[in-house]
C-alpha cells in the first residue's frame, strides 16, 4: 500500500520499473498521491509488461487518460482484474480513449470510474465497449455527468424508439448488455434522474440472469422516487441515496 505517499514522478518511474519483472506482487495502491498523466506513463508502460499484477488502485489522482496510454495498457493487458480509477478528471477525450481499451481487453473484472466526467457523448463508447467486452462483471458508473437516457443506453434500451431522444444518442444500439455477458452488478447512482423505462429495461435484462443494478432516483410524473438497488427484480430502498429534487 503506497498511497497517500506523494510519490511523484522520479518515485513512481523508480517503482514501476522494479516491478517490471516482478512476478510476485498482485496488488498495487498507488491512491491519492496526485498522480497525472505525466506520472500515470510509468504505470501504464507497468501494465503493459507485468502479467502477475491483478489489483491497481489509482484513485483520488489527477488523472485524465488524455495521451492514450491506459487505452494501450488495457489492450496488452489482459491478466489486470481490477481497476479504480474513480476520483480523477477523466472527461470526454479520456473517456473515449479508455473505453477503447476496454474494448480490446479480455481480462478485466471489475471497473470503477466513478467521480469522474463521463458524458452522454463519451458514453458511447463504453456502450461499444459492452457490447464486445464479456469478461467484465462490476462497473460502477457513480457520480457522472451522463443523463437518464446514458444510463437507459448502457442497460440496453434503444432510445431511437423515443421520438425527442437528443441526437447524439441515436447510435447506442439495442442490447448493450446482450444474453451471455458476465456482467453482473452495474452502479449507476449519483445524482442521476433515470426515466421510468428505465426500469422496464432492468427487468427484462433480469430475466434469465442474476444481475445487481444500483441506480438514483427515478423521474416519474408524480414526483421523484428514491434510490434504489434491484438485484433480480427484488428492489431494496436505499434511505442513503434518496434525492431531493
Amino acid at each position: 500500500d503506497l498511497s497517500s505517499n506523494g510519490l511523484g514522478e522520479r518515485g513512481l518511474a523508480g517503482l514501476c520499473s522494479a516491478l517490471l519483472n516482478n512476478n510476485s506482487l498482485a496488488k498495487l495502491d498507488l491512491s491519492h498521491n496526485s498522480i497525472t498523466d505525466k506520472e500515470a506513463a510509468f504505470v501504464c508502460k507497468l501494465l503493459e509488461n507485468n502479467i502477475h499484477l491483478k489489483q491497481l488502485i489509482l484513485s483520488k489522482n489527477a488523472i485524465e487518460c488524455n495521451d492514450g496510454g491506459m487505452e494501450s495498457a488495457l489492450g496488452y493487458n489482459d491478466t489486470l482484474e481490477v481497476l479504480d480509477l474513480s476520483w480523477n478528471r477523466i472527461r470526454e477525450e479520456g473517456a473515449n480513449s479508455l473505453t477503447k481499451g476496454l474494448y480490446a481487453n479480455n481480462g478485466l473484472k471489475d471497473l470503477d470510474l466513478s467521480w469522474n466526467g463521463f458524458s452522454d457523448r463519451s458514453c458511447q463508447g463504453l456502450v461499444t465497449a459492452l457490447r464486445k467486452n464479456f469478461v467484465l462483471e462490476k462497473l460502477r458508473l457513480r457520480h457522472n455527468r451522463m443523463s437518464g437516457r446514458s444510463a437507459l443506453a448502457i442497460l440496453g434500451y434503444n432510445p431511437i424508439e423515443s421520438k425527442d431522444t437528443p441526437a447524439l444518442l441515436e447510435p447506442f444500439l439495442k442490447d448493450a448488455i446482450p444474453s451471455g455477458h458476465g456482467i453482473k452488478d452495474v452502479d449507476l447512482s449519483g445524482g442521476v434522474a433515470v426515466p421510468p423505462q428505465f426500469l422496464v429495461s432492468l427487468a427484462r435484462l433480469q430475466t434469465g440472469r442474476l444481475l445487481r443494478v444500483t441506480y438514483g432516483c427515478v423521474a416519474a410524473p408524480d414526483g421523484v422516487r428514491q434510490g434504489q438497488t434491484s438485484f433480480n427484480n427484488r428492489r431494496h430502498q436505499l434511505v442513503e441515496r434518496t434525492f431531493e429534487h
